[in-house]
């Protein structure tokens, strides 16, 4: 292994060797900490040499860095126009399974509500009810009914994840699609088509 001070004689000699890999050996200054000249070669003019500003230390990128703030988008309750297609063989399981559910859906949202729309049981339940009338309305092609239930849950959903402010006026808006929801299954009931969202 070479001794320090034959370390810039083989940088010399390596210079020597090939002029066109020259480097500058790095000297020690007694401005430390300031930015040294580097010389680097261009292609298109080999003797000339330019001198770039390297400063020590970590460099600062923040500057280049874009500002990123998240922001949770707002909850769009999107309504689609949709036409129903009941399967008459179906329609008496809808009348079995979820239908029952309808004043416990009811009540979920009054309990929820009462509680001033803290994240609990009562809104988890409403969502459960919601999701199972929606399966079960498209399952047996009550398409309309299920685009109903589907904007309600979206909302409730907004709401538990801190989307949407469990507000004065979400529950006004559930309650009333709610009522909704309530007239479109009596409707289906008597053979009368659903409302829409």
């Amino acid at each position: 292994m070479p001794d320090a001070e034959s370390i810039p004689l083989l940088v010399e000699d390596a210079a020597e060797e090939h002029p066109e890999q020259a480097i500058e050996a790095p000297v020690e200054s007694e401005h430390a900490g300031e930015a040294m000249p580097v010389e680097a070669a261009s292609e298109s003019e080999p003797g000339e040499t330019h001198h770039v500003n390297v400063p020590s230390g970590p460099l600062d990128v923040s500057a280049l860095v874009p500002d990123i703030k998240t922001v949770t988008p707002a909850p769009v309750f999107e309504r689609r126009e949709v036409a129903d297609e009941i399967d008459q063989q179906l329609l008496p399981i809808f009348w079995r399974k979820p239908i029952p559910w309808l004043p416990d859906t009811s009540a979920q949202l009054r309990a929820w509500k009462a509680k001033a729309g803290r994240r609990g049981q009562h809104a988890m339940r409403l969502r459960r009810n919601l999701h199972t009338i929606k399966g079960s309305a498209r399952m047996v092609g009550a398409m309309r009914l299920g685009e109903l239930t589907h904007v309600m849950e979206s909302r409730v959903i907004a709401a538990i994840e801190g989307q949407l402010a469990a507000s004065g006026d979400v529950f006004d808006t559930l309650e009333a699609q709610l009522d909704r929801l309530a007239e479109a299954v009596e409707r289906l009931k008597q053979g009368r088509p659903c409302a829409g969202p």
